[in-house]
This record gives C-alpha cells, sequence and structure tokens, in this order.
C-alpha cells in the first residue's frame, strides 16, 4: 500500500510537471513545482527556445515597424510639404485674381457696348439729319428750277383751249377735204389742185409745229439744262456724303468733341469782343 501510495504520489508529480497550464507558462510566472523538479540539464534548452522566441518575436516586429529616415531626408519632406503648400495658396490667389479680372473684363466689356449702342445711335440720328438737310437742298434746288416755269405753265393752262380748238379744226378740214375727194366710178381728180391742197395742209402742220416749237423749245430746253445740272449735283453731293462717312470712321469721337468744343469756345469769344465793340465808351 505504501509503494502504490508512492507510486501515485511519483505519478502524479509527473502529470503535473508533465502538463503545465497556460497560467503557469506565461511569462514572469514560473510554477514552484517545476522551479523545484527541472533538473539541471534543462536549463540550457529553455535557453535556447526563450532565445529562439525571443528572436522570432523581434523579427515579426521589425517587420512592422517603420524605418528610421535620415535627418536630410525628414528636412527635405519639410520642404517638400511647405512648397507644397505655397504652391497650392499661390493657386488660390491666382483663383481669386483670375476671377476678379474675369469680372473687371466682363463689366469693361459691357461698358464698351454701351458706348458702342450710344456711338451708333448717334451716328443715325446725324444721318437721318444729314438726309433731312440733303431733302431740304434738293427741294429748294426743285422749287428754283420749277418756278420760273410755273408762269409758263399757267400760261399754258390759258392756251391749251385754244390749242385744242385749233388742232380740231385742222383735224376737220383734213378730214372733210378727203372725204370730198371722189375715189370711185371713174373719178379723175386734178393733180394741181391736190397738190396745191396737200402742200397747203403740210403748210399748214409745219406751222403748228413750229410754232409749238417756238413756245415750248426755250423752256423745255432750260428745265432739261437744270434737270441735268441737278442730276450732276445730286451725284457730286453723294460722293462728297460718302468721302465724309470715310473721314468720319477714320476720325475719333474724342477729337471731333474737342473740335466742336473748341469751336463753341471761339464763338463765344467772338461773340463777347463783338459785345465789347459795340458798347459806347
Amino acid at each position: 500500500m505504501q509503494q502504490r501510495g508512492s507510486g501515485g504520489a511519483i505519478k502524479g508529480s509527473k502529470s503535473v510537471t508533465s502538463s503545465p497550464s497556460a497560467w503557469a507558462l506565461s511569462p514572469g510566472r514560473s510554477s514552484p513545482l517545476m522551479v523545484g523538479m527541472e533538473p539541471q540539464g534543462s536549463c540550457g534548452s529553455t535557453t535556447e527556445v526563450k532565445a529562439k522566441y525571443s528572436k522570432s518575436v523581434s523579427g515579426f516586429l521589425k517587420y512592422f515597424r517603420q524605418k528610421k529616415v535620415s535627418p536630410i531626408r525628414e528636412e527635405e519632406y519639410h520642404q517638400f510639404r511647405v512648397f507644397y503648400n505655397r504652391m497650392l495658396q499661390w493657386r488660390f490667389v491666382n483663383a481669386r485674381a483670375e476671377v476678379a479680372t474675369n469680372a473687371v473684363n466682363t463689366d469693361a466689356q459691357d461698358k464698351l457696348f454701351g458706348v458702342w449702342l450710344r456711338i451708333l445711335k448717334i451716328r443715325n440720328s446725324t444721318l437721318e439729319k444729314r438726309i433731312q438737310l440733303e431733302k431740304l437742298i434738293h427741294e429748294i434746288k426743285l422749287h428754283q428750277i420749277v418756278g420760273p416755269q410755273l408762269c409758263v405753265l399757267n400760261e399754258w393752262a390759258k392756251l391749251e383751249a385754244k390749242n385744242y380748238e385749233a388742232v380740231s379744226r385742222v383735224i376737220r378740214k383734213l378730214s372733210a377735204v378727203l372725204v370730198r375727194v371722189p375715189l370711185n366710178q371713174d373719178a379723175k381728180v386734178d393733180v394741181e389742185s391736190l397738190y396745191e391742197a396737200v402742200s397747203a395742209a403740210i403748210a399748214a402742220m409745219d406751222g403748228i409745229e413750229a410754232t409749238i416749237i417756238n413756245i415750248f423749245s426755250q423752256p423745255v430746253e432750260k428745265m432739261l439744262y437744270m434737270v441735268t445740272e441737278l442730276i450732276s449735283m445730286v451725284e457730286q453731293e453723294k460722293q462728297c456724303l460718302e468721302e465724309m462717312e470715310k473721314v468720319i470712321t477714320l476720325v475719333p469721337p474724342k477729337n471731333l468733341l474737342v473740335s466742336e468744343q473748341s469751336l463753341r469756345v471761339h464763338l463765344i469769344q467772338a461773340a463777347k469782343e463783338s459785345r465789347k465793340g459795340q458798347t459806347p465808351h
């Protein structure tokens, strides 16, 4: 019985030593049984195991551990970050400046467009006034041409009835002469008397034509001459207007305004001088 008890104790001790718990194997923990029961030969094996374990853990940690960077590289990285931040700041500044310049450009374009519209309206108004002035000038010239002929036309209204009566009489006489000439049943005509009658009719017609030409030739010639002069003057005025338009397009409006202001100043000075000369001393 004592042997069995001792054997059971030995077996229990072996089982305890052979199967240590996880708590006992944790670092910083060691069972007193293992310390007391470890033989001297097993110390070298445990140290080797610990060294291998520490090497594997340190290698595993080195894999995830960041490598140390040299101070030169750190300075370069810092400068790069500073330059990058500056570049972003300058980009933002440039974007704001671009937006501001675009706004100024659009405002200037709107102002220029408004000025251009005003100039266009002024040009159109000046052209309309010039056209009206040219119409008035042409009407005055037409009145000057037609005015002297109005008296002749009024006289023609009085002479028209007499002329109509004279022409109708000539037509009746000619028709009567032609009707009286026998042209059938072996009619015979005195050639000399017929010739005299026809020549008299021709002479009467020539006289009528001569009188008409004498009455109306001079006024008609004058009217034609005046009409040709009017046409030539109209062509010259068109050429002058075209040249004026070219000159106006070449001359800027500022110079025109300056010249107009200078002319107004000269006129005011001349008016003042004339008033001073007229005032009694």
